[in-house]
């Protein structure tokens, strides 16, 4: 093994490690319990939520482009750095508006992270010839992830019960980490769009190409869908489990209530997204990838149709882990799809791009969510939010072609 080799290598720990402290999200298995705590309402939440779409909508693109134009280690630095402010100042917290700064910062430290470590991820595999085993790899990070996800969850419901705080002084701990294990990692060897300054045609042709494609836009619609209709699931369960009234004697001597119930159940969804991704490459050798994504939205679709069927029961929560089902193979699947339609050069600025059709997606459907909540109560927003999944899903999927050889899009002269 050469040096360079060597140190690629050590990219793929770096990635693992960073992974793993990236998934230490103490405080987002009750996150609404605590900005509940601080004094916003359920719908303030849901609210407060959109301001970070509009924060990745705005600036993910631009953050993920520069990283392609300059240095994707230094962005992800940036972005680590954004987050401990970010979750910093969620001890100053007092009021909506306070709770929006926090989601707009999150959000933009988002952007710097996300579409700068996919690229890294494939990029560096590609330098060491092994770009065949993204799929696996990447399906084997992600399950690592919502592993380390559910049993961080399973603690935080106690940590939580225990101080409202201590979740969130080990998260910022976590995410200190991050930026030590980044100081690590090498930039992989890759194309480069040539000359100076920022270049904004060749971004503008980076966008457009995307739409231009044959199916990459529709590709990003079933991914951004199935994303943002999981991400309102994990949230649905805190708010329907907090009006129960759950006691859970520990060895006879300590209680804990249903927020520590509230994390054991987080951590199960964070398994069950887990499973689903570590065997998503072998699932789709038995059936193909337009059978399971096909398979995905249905199991989405039905998860939100039967958690509004049993009208707010607790029985309806587990309802929703067919949504998480939903999830754990599409990530796998969209994240694939994406790198094999795209080059180097502009990798990490279609991967925000993606990122981008997420953010919608969520701000489309959280606010729906939040009007219909407010106004007809949740099982009236489950139906909605159902019927939205049928729609999209059904519409996307018809669209992507699965069986042919795609062109890769680049900005570079032929």
């Amino acid at each position: 093994m050469t040096s360079q080799n060597a140190l690629l290598e050590r990219n793929l720990t770096a990635i693992l490690w960073g992974k793993i402290l990236n998934s230490c999200l103490f405080l987002q298995p009750v996150v609404m319990l605590f900005y509940m705590f601080k004094g916003l309402t359920a719908a303030e939440f849901f609210q407060a939520q959109i301001v970070m779409s509009f924060a990745i909508i705005m600036f993910d693109i631009p953050c993920s482009y520069l990283s392609d134009r300059w240095n994707r280690k230094f962005v992800y630095i940036l972005g680590s750095v954004g987050f401990v402010a970010a979750n910093s100042f969620l001890f100053f917290v007092d009021s909506f508006a306070t709770a929006c700064v926090v989601f707009f910062l999150s959000g933009f430290s988002y952007c710097m992270i996300r579409g700068p470590l996919g690229a890294f991820l494939y990029d560096t595999l590609l330098a060491l010839g092994r770009e065949e085993e993204h799929t696996k790899i990447f399906g084997r990070l992600a399950a690592i992830s919502r592993f380390v996800m559910g049993s961080v969850a399973i603690v935080a419901g106690f940590l939580y019960s225990w101080n409202e705080y201590a979740p969130l002084v080990l998260q910022i701990t976590a995410q200190v980490l991050i930026i030590v294990v980044a100081l690590f990692m090498v930039e992989p060897p890759r194309s480069h769009v040539k000359g100076s300054g920022v270049q904004f045609k060749v971004l503008c042709h980076a966008i457009l190409m995307v739409f231009k494609h044959e199916d990459l836009k529709y590709v990003a619609f079933a991914g951004a869908l199935l994303c943002a209709v999981s991400s309102k699931a994990y949230f649905v369960i805190q708010p329907v489990m907090s009006d129960m009234n759950v006691s859970l004697d520990v060895f006879g001597f300590i209680s804990f209530g249903t927020v520590a119930l509230i994390g054991a159940v987080s951590a199960l969804t964070a398994f069950t997204i887990a499973f689903c991704s570590y065997h998503c490459g072998k699932v789709i050798d038995i059936l193909g990838m337009k059978k399971l994504m096909f398979i995905s939205v249905i199991f989405s679709m039905s998860g939100y149709a039967l958690c509004a069927l049993f009208d707010g029961y607790f029985s309806a929560l587990f309802a929703l882990f067919m949504v998480f089902v939903a999830f754990g193979f599409s990530q796998v699947m969209t994240q694939t799809m994406v790198n094999e339609r795209v080059a180097s050069e502009i990798r990490a600025t279609v991967l925000s791009v993606v990122s981008v059709f997420v953010s919608i997606t969520f701000a489309i459907v959280t606010f729906v969510f939040s009007m219909v909540l407010e106004k007809f109560g949740m099982v009236h927003a489950l139906y909605t939010t159902c019927s939205f999944i049928a729609v999209v899903g059904y519409f996307s999927w018809r669209r992507i072609q699965f069986m042919k050889e795609h062109k890769l899009i680049t900005v570079l002269a032929k």
